[in-house]
């Protein structure tokens, strides 16, 4: 079986992530290059970061079979001797894992850089000048003495580089059961690493852990400006439940929604 990234489709400066999925037929999805692969397929990868196609399969019957490649396949462009354009394949491993204590700097950093370039344009400066020493050592608190076995730090890498982060844990809203509902804190990639898939492996391994816990539901709040936190998580299956607050900033008062989800629901 051909793999659908590779071939006449893939592109420069692609990255992928695979997760296998077994299923009992062939059932078009997204385009007409699927047609042309042989029928019936007895295995077919899929991208994990990809929710709305794992979501689609699901809805289709399709199960995952349990086995995943933790390495990502991606082109990378050089010359060739005679100087004209060509690519060659490259290795980068990606992955998600619990946050260590030795982290707690760099978790601090790429919160700090992606807050400045996410929220600058509407928060005041004086709310995004945190110290970094400062911030890392409410992160290495929250590794090595969190509130319950449910409060997690979660951080994504790529290769040595520590690019995103997600934490987590019971939530915290008088409206919501927090024996049943868990809850997204802070969900940040750097900027400089977005698209490539973090922020969806972060979301997928929280929800692993959630439903350990037999969470029935999940929330999060983002800013009501930021439109990019927003339409990733509608993409994954989250939407808004109505619910919406203001945070006095200072010079004005800005509002966050909280988006929820169904666990049960394939998200």
């Amino acid at each position: 079986m051909r793999h659908v990234d590779d071939g006449p489709d893939a592109r420069p400066g692609d990255s992928r992530r695979f997760e296998e999925i077994g299923v009992a037929g062939w059932k078009a999805a997204y385009d007409g290059r699927f047609a042309r692969m042989p029928q019936p397929l007895q295995v077919l990868w899929t991208l994990e970061g990809d929710l709305p196609a794992r979501r689609f399969y699901e809805r289709h019957g399709f199960a995952t079979a349990g086995a995943r490649r933790l390495r990502a396949l991606g082109v990378r462009r050089r010359r060739s001797a005679s100087g004209a354009p060509a690519y060659c394949d490259r290795m980068a491993d990606v992955s998600v894992r619990p946050a260590r204590p030795e982290d707690a700097e760099r978790v601090a950093r790429v919160q700090l850089l992606t807050w400045r370039t996410a929220y600058g344009s509407f928060l005041p400066e004086e709310a995004l000048a945190v110290p970094e020493e400062q911030a890392a050592a409410l992160w290495l608190r929250a590794v090595e003495l969190p509130p319950s076995p449910r409060h997690r730090l979660l951080v994504a890498l790529d290769g040595t580089d520590l690019v995103g982060f997600a934490a987590s844990g019971p939530a915290e809203d008088d409206d919501l059961d927090p024996a049943t509902t868990a809850e997204i804190t802070t969900l940040l990639v750097e900027p400089r690493w977005g698209r490539r898939g973090h922020g969806s492996r972060l979301v997928a391994a929280t929800v692993d852990h959630w439903r350990q816990d037999d969470v029935a539901t999940a929330v999060s709040w983002v800013w009501e400006r930021d439109t990019a936190s927003r339409a990733f998580l509608v993409s994954a299956g989250w939407g808004p439940d109505g619910a919406a607050r203001g945070l006095d900033t200072g010079p004005r008062v800005e509002r966050q929604l909280r988006l929820h989800t169904d666990l049960g629901a394939g998200a």
